[in-house]
């Protein structure tokens, strides 16, 4: 699979992903904090949280086609990366350590791949 299309899947993938927390975010939130996804309250912030996700994924599509404009939406989708790892680990263990963990694995990964792609295409 060459760059463009890990690029394309990974966009994709954020929009689905931004979607489900939008759409369901107790159900779909609950994998990345635990039970507190179902409070009201929390669910705000789950859904805004996928809004920037879609927005991202969206905007990663849109750049593919424009030269010289996807570093900066490679490199805001790496900044919002990890500020969810870093935010998932302040939390501490007011959230499952299960999901604490595969949620800092994924918007680390993500984020690393964010970066390495920016050199690469952008």
């Amino acid at each position: 699979m060459n760059d463009r299309a890990l690029l394309r899947l990974s966009a994709a993938g954020r929009i689905v992903i931004g979607l489900g927390f939008m759409l369901a975010p107790g159900r779909v939130g609950a994998a990345w904090i635990g039970k507190r996804a179902a409070d009201r309250g929390t669910q705000i912030f789950v859904r805004a949280t996928g809004a920037r996700d879609v927005a991202l994924g969206i905007g990663t599509l849109w750049a593919l086609g424009r030269p010289g404009s996807l570093k900066p939406w490679l490199y805001g989708a790496a900044i919002a990366d990890l500020t969810d790892a870093a935010a998932t680990l302040a939390a501490g263990d007011a959230i499952p350590e299960a999901a604490r963990n595969s949620a800092v694995a994924v918007a680390g990964s993500a984020a690393a791949g964010d970066v390495v792609l920016a050199a690469r295409l952008g």
